[in-house]
């Protein structure tokens, strides 16, 4: 059973997204007073070292995002990344900031930072050993061009998930999702490969009786980008959501209804094969 590894970063009064090993893992595109989360990154480690940046200051759309621009730190800014690791028994983990799983710590201050452009960029390096992560599919792909081809593979494939979501076909998103599936659940341990098809149905099952609440996808929106040392592909619209999407219905406590939030289907593609894949 893999320990488990988590990024948690927090943001004020900047925009900021976390990258592991090249690969975004979340975005913060719009600068909001206060944010932070907490992100299981079990699936983004590879064995040996491992790198976290947080871009900072970054603008604009997904594709041209961290482009070299003159702008100064707001010195009413601040930043906080750090890297969690916990010895797992398989049951779940509390990412707490305790000092004993706390692998690695950065903070950055707005008014400390005297440089002129942005985005910038706070990194770490860390080791997790031999024996954890990997091989994964997406670490010997070839390098991508973000060619009209390359860009249509991706298009056709975001189209063939949003059809299984929609007409509940669970295997065919497994089918073409295999390489995610299978590399995650090695990633993170798991133990049930029923247990998690049968939550899967469960999850698609709501919007093969309600089709309306998977959003169309419009290719005049997208902004895809290449990421990981151009050897994935991040399908993205040009206003930060992802291509296939899906409105979630909202309850309280009371399971009373609360509207509806939008729920992203998010992708990554590599080249495995000779094809485009999903690999995360």
């Amino acid at each position: 059973m893999h320990d488990k590894l988590f990024v948690q970063f927090y943001l004020q009064n900047v925009t900021g997204e976390v990258r592991v090993n090249g690969i975004p893992v979340h975005s913060v595109p719009e600068e909001l007073a206060a944010t932070d989360q907490t992100i299981p990154v079990n699936g983004f480690i590879v064995a040996g070292m491992n790198a976290v940046d947080l871009v900072l200051d970054m603008e604009g759309s997904p594709s041209v995002c961290t482009r070299r621009r003159e702008k100064k730190a707001n010195k009413d800014a601040m930043a906080m990344i750090r890297v969690l690791r916990f010895p797992s028994d398989g049951g779940p983990v509390f990412a707490m900031p305790i000092p004993a799983n706390i692998v690695a710590y950065r903070e950055w201050l707005g008014e400390k930072d005297e440089s002129e452009e942005a985005p910038r960029v706070v990194s770490l390096a860390f080791d997790v050993g031999a024996g954890f992560g990997g091989p994964w599919a997406w670490q010997s792909a070839p390098k991508l061009k973000l060619d009209t081809q390359t860009i249509e593979e991706a298009r056709v494939i975001c189209e063939h998930v949003r059809a299984a979501i929609v007409s509940g076909n669970t295997s065919e998103l497994l089918r073409l999702a295999e390489i995610r599936f299978r590399e995650v659940g090695e990633a993170f341990g798991a133990t049930s490969d029923a247990e998690d098809i049968a939550q899967l149905e469960r999850w698609i099952q709501q919007y093969e009786k309600e089709p309306d609440r998977v959003l169309p996808i419009d290719p005049l929106a997208f902004d895809f980008r290449l990421v990981a040392d151009d050897r994935i592909l991040q399908p993205l619209n040009k206003d930060w959501s992802h291509p296939v999407r899906m409105n979630q219905a909202v309850t309280d406590q009371d399971d009373n209804p609360m509207g509806e939030m939008e729920l992203p289907y998010s992708l990554l593609l590599a080249r495995v094969g000779g094809k485009l894949a999903i690999v995360r």
